[in-house]
């Protein structure tokens, strides 16, 4: 029987991967904090909700319960970068007709199972009427649109908090703050019925699963950061004999390409500072050559090298648009074969009922 304290939206996410889930919230296997956009994500929030705090002092301010961790002051320069990013969510961002409600703000609520789910909301405000849930994002770069169900948990506790508007629709909002853009979604109170059911169903299962044997590790976005051992990484490696082991083969792959380019990605850095590094009989170093270019257009080289020139001259087919057929200037060969990871497609949205 798994038993877990309480449930979050980060542990939903976490559950990508059942063997980092089970020895995160399961086991309490210690983890190595964050990195450096961990570290930098936390602090802009807080210099966010600093500022949001003297713009509404009325506002519930919520305070981040530590479980026994001692919080450490940040790096110098990543105190700096937020401070950066504070400014341009100074110049970008607006209350507008925002009557913040709470700061981040920590809520709770309980599943119809009686579990207890958990989640911070960086800002709850009332805006004529409706619920307003705003998340501050500190990514580089932002997805093109904002599916229901990546908030959709913090629209549930947002009115678990203040049932006076759990009658309505709630807006669910993801602030940018490098690019200054929100994206918006909202979600009606069939949605947020929907989402109860499915965080319930969980925690059931949950409860239901097997915490004995190992649970099955799997390739996710999580390998580019998470610091336990994998066993993906030390399983025995042999061509797969039916459906389930290829699919178990390619969770490893994607396993192995993840921690490869974080390797690789670390290396460098040291390269950078300290020059080359040799271990494993291989020497990986940084190196920058140079490559002629040709200034001539091809008119040039006619007149220059005459009809010498033509051999040097191609031709980009995918240039030439809808000027000429295939078949008259140019056709198609095939390239050589190789296998490419792609991701796949994402499942379709279980949480109905969004506007």
């Amino acid at each position: 029987m798994a038993k877990i304290k309480r449930l979050s939206d980060s542990a939903l996410h976490t559950y990508a991967c059942p063997y980092r889930f089970q020895q995160k919230y399961l086991r309490d296997m210690p983890e190595e904090a964050g990195g450096e956009p961990a570290q930098l994500g936390s602090v802009v929030h807080d210099l966010i909700a600093q500022d949001l705090h003297e713009a509404a002092p009325a506002a519930v301010m919520g305070a981040a319960p530590t479980h026994g961790r001692v919080e450490l002051p940040p790096l110098p320069h990543v105190q700096t970068a937020a401070e950066d990013l504070l400014a341009r969510w100074q110049a970008t961002y607006d209350l507008g007709d925002y009557e913040p409600l709470g700061i981040e703000m920590w809520a709770e609520a309980v599943l119809d199972d009686m579990s207890l789910f958990i989640g911070r909301l960086d800002l709850v405000a009332d805006w004529h009427g409706t619920l307003v849930v705003v998340d501050w994002k500190t990514n580089r770069y932002m997805p093109r649109s904002l599916s229901p169900s990546q908030l959709a948990s913090y629209a549930w506790l947002a009115c678990e908090a203040f049932p006076e508007y759990a009658g309505g629709n709630v807006l669910l909002v993801q602030w940018y703050v490098r690019q200054g853009r929100p994206l918006e979604v909202q979600i009606t109170p069939q949605g947020r019925a929907n989402v109860l059911a499915e965080l319930t169903a969980f925690s059931e299962t949950l409860a239901d699963a097997d915490d004995e044997r190992d649970w099955p590790a799997a390739g996710c976005e999580q390998c580019s950061y998470c610091a336990l051992k994998c066993p993906l990484g030390d399983a025995l490696i042999r061509p797969p004999q039916g459906d389930w082991e290829a699919e178990e083969l390619a969770g490893t792959v994607t396993a192995l390409e993840q921690q490869t380019g974080k390797a690789k990605a670390a290396l460098r850095k040291w390269i950078e500072h300290k020059g080359a590094v040799t271990g494993g009989g291989r020497t990986f170093a940084i190196t920058q050559g140079e490559s002629p270019v040709a200034d001539a257009t091809a008119r040039q080289v006619i007149e220059k090298l005459g009809d010498k020139g033509w051999p040097a001259l191609r031709v980009d087919p995918r240039k030439l648009g809808g000027m000429v057929d295939e078949g008259t200037l140019w056709h198609v060969e095939s390239t050589s074969a190789r296998m490419a990871g792609h991701k796949a497609e994402a499942l379709a949205d279980q949480n109905g009922g969004a506007v």
